[in-house]
């Protein structure tokens, strides 16, 4: 009797301890998609704000000089939004791959470009035959900006099914 009592504590144990390591690897499973699901949230947030920003003085860009204008340090305003939301990536502590990487930094690049193309705009602006070019150079790297940045064709990890 005494040895079918240790039997069943031991077969009672090992069915304790296989549903125990089953919920443990279930939990980390778990926990491991919740971190990704996470992490390509915050990578669509930055994603979304560039875009913001960089829409929000181009609308600027394009009304200097009419009735729907903006003052220029509102404009400016929207500029350093722009440089904060394009930096934002390198405060995070997660290990981005080699192309992220790479994009991220040509996205600060061309963010850095635009700010100096608009920084000439808003210097030439008082003088008027001199404002078209540095108005057309700020926009086109916003465009190109723009084109960098869009979803599909952009090297940010994706979720697969």
């Amino acid at each position: 009797m005494k040895r079918k009592i240790i039997i069943f504590l031991l077969a009672l144990f090992l069915l304790s301890a296989t549903g125990a390591v089953t919920a443990t690897l279930y939990i980390r499973n778990i926990t491991e998609t919740l971190s990704r699901l996470i992490l390509l949230h915050q990578i669509e947030d930055f994603r979304r704000d560039l875009v913001i920003s960089i829409q929000t003085v181009q609308s600027e860009l394009y009304t200097v000089g009419t009735t729907l204008a903006q003052d220029h340090n509102v404009m400016t305003g929207d500029v350093l939004r722009l440089e904060k939301a394009a930096n934002v990536c390198n405060n995070c502590h997660n290990e981005h791959s080699p192309d992220v990487l790479t994009s991220i930094g040509l996205i600060q690049t061309d963010v850095r470009q635009y700010q100096n193309a608009l920084s000439q705009y808003l210097t030439a602006v008082a003088n008027k035959e001199r404002v078209n070019r540095p108005k057309l150079d700020a926009a086109e790297i916003g465009n190109r900006l723009l084109a960098n940045i869009r979803w599909n064709s952009s090297p940010w990890p994706r979720r697969t099914a």
